[in-house]
């Protein structure tokens, strides 16, 4: 939890510095109200309180307070859970539903703005996948869950694509018109744990833990990345602010943000190489497909995340 809040605050600083320069670069105020840092850079002294209390959340940087939270409560969820999964899933799950009929929800700044990922709601997830996690053995399943997982995530993904083709090309008409309460983030709606619970269902279901393509070259990058994943996701958030301005200055068509978005991956990858070479002494580690040399052994990033 320490590791987190230090790095959100380490990023918080930089994110700031990069805003701020580009803002000098380009003069659009717009920018600042974009990314949710104009108090900030108007009222220093009580945001940056704000950020160490970590009620003040711009946009981006509004995920890793949410893990801090939850991992607080870790140690007393496991000790519950390690006597019976249900006493800490009914209070989790009771929790999340008054948290969605009442809106309940921590305050955050400037005065009236909320937490954007409310941890009251998404602790319920968290709950879950601890509860899955202290499973010592198979939790079996209805023989047809996978088959309705997949007709649900199918369902899910086709009004997904049809939405953001709609919102990219107008002229694509949109198929679907429902309630956006039903699938907003921040109180976490029963259609999002869904929509987690059925991509879980067919991993579990689909893929084995030995799969062969675990140690293709394709993967490879994947798996570096997924070994160092706070690193790399701080960098994201970095290289996120810097597309931005990147695309702000040239334009936003499908090719250059193809070509922004290509090169993002290829610093992730390259970061994530590095930090596997500094944490192995010097030494690549082991490509997929290769030969290890004798001497050039290498151990696995560690997961701070």
């Amino acid at each position: 939890m320490w590791q987190l809040y230090v790095a959100h605050i380490f990023l918080f600083m930089i994110f700031s510095a990069e805003v701020a320069y580009t803002l000098k670069l380009r003069y659009n105020p717009l920018f600042a109200e974009e990314l949710a840092v104009g108090d900030y850079l108007s009222a220093q002294g009580e945001a940056f309180i704000r950020v160490l209390l970590l009620q003040f959340q711009p946009s981006l940087l509004n995920i890793l307070p949410l893990y801090i939270v939850l991992l607080l409560a870790l140690p007393f969820l496991i000790l519950l859970m390690r006597r019976h999964v249900l006493l800490g899933l009914v209070p989790s799950a009771v929790l999340w539903l008054l948290a969605i009929l009442l809106h309940w929800n921590l305050p955050g700044f400037p005065e009236g703005r909320l937490w954007y990922f409310n941890p009251l709601a998404w602790q319920f997830l968290f709950t879950i996948g601890v509860a899955m996690g202290l499973a010592r053995e198979q939790v079996p399943w209805p023989r047809d869950l996978p088959t309705a997982a997949l007709v649900f995530a199918a369902v899910a993904g086709v009004m997904s694509a049809t939405w953001t083709l709609h919102s990219a090309f107008p002229h694509v008409p949109n198929l679907f018109r429902l309630p956006e309460a039903w699938f907003e983030k921040t109180s976490l709606p029963p259609l999002r744990i869904l929509s987690i619970l059925a991509l879980a269902v067919l991993v579990a279901d689909r893929v084995p833990r030995n799969a062969r393509w675990f140690s293709s070259r394709l993967a490879w990058p994947v798996m570096l990345c997924g070994q160092h994943s706070l690193e790399v996701f701080c960098l994201t958030i970095v290289l996120a602010v810097l597309a931005n301005f990147v695309l702000g200055l040239r334009d936003y068509s499908m090719p250059m943000q193809l070509l922004v978005n290509a090169g993002g991956v290829m610093i992730m990858t390259g970061f994530a190489l590095l930090l596997a070479w500094f944490r192995a002494d010097g030494r690549w580690p082991h490509r997929p497909g290769s030969s290890p040399r004798s001497n050039s052994g290498s151990s696995p990033g560690t997961n701070l995340a």
